[in-house]
């Protein structure tokens, strides 16, 4: 078996804080306004407009602070059907694990169904709710070996000491179970 020696690259980085920030992040919510009972009163342009006068509503002026009381807490947030959440974040994923599978298979099963691998960040969290001792799984993340010319995709678990590992595989042959994880909508 090649032995890859890990290298700290940006992309790396990246992830590891992802990680922090999703471990301590805020949850945004998108939501279309569709009638003027939802926005609250003597908002016409949002909370910060630009200068001048402006008949319609000001494109990103809008945040949740002008939406009306009664609308905001008619909003329901929810995962698709099938998925859990997770606690303290507004992230659902699979309970239980899919079939092993090449990265490139699990991408494609997670897309058709609207769905999406996690990140590491995202995986982690999961592994909170779960618990210790979750075997290798796929994450979103891939990067190319330039020096040995093959594709690599990372996986992570959880070991029963609580703490995380984080690998690499070649993509071609490998087969590892995963899950796959979506936003929670509102309903």
């Amino acid at each position: 078996m090649l032995r890859l020696r890990p290298r700290i690259t940006p992309s790396l980085v990246i992830s590891i804080l992802a990680l922090f920030v999703s471990l301590g992040g805020t949850a945004v919510a998108a939501i279309i306004v569709s009638s003027n009972s939802q926005v609250a009163q003597n908002t016409i342009s949002g909370h910060r407009p630009p200068a001048g006068a402006h008949a319609n509503i000001i494109t990103g002026s809008i945040n949740g602070t002008d939406l009306a009381p009664a609308f905001l807490t008619s909003l329901r947030q929810r995962c698709p059907a099938g998925l859990v959440r997770t606690r303290n974040a507004d992230l659902c994923f699979d309970f239980t694990l899919h079939a092993d599978s090449t990265q490139a298979e699990a991408l494609r099963t997670c897309a058709l169904a609207g769905l999406r691998l996690p990140t590491v960040a995202e995986l982690a969290l999961v592994f909170e709710n779960l618990g210790a001792n979750q075997p290798f799984q796929w994450v979103e993340h891939y990067s190319r070996d330039i020096t040995n010319g093959f594709t690599i995709g990372y996986i992570l678990r959880n070991r029963a000491d609580r703490s995380l590992e984080l690998g690499w595989n070649a993509l071609e042959s490998v087969r590892i179970p995963y899950r796959c994880v979506t936003s929670m909508v509102n309903t």
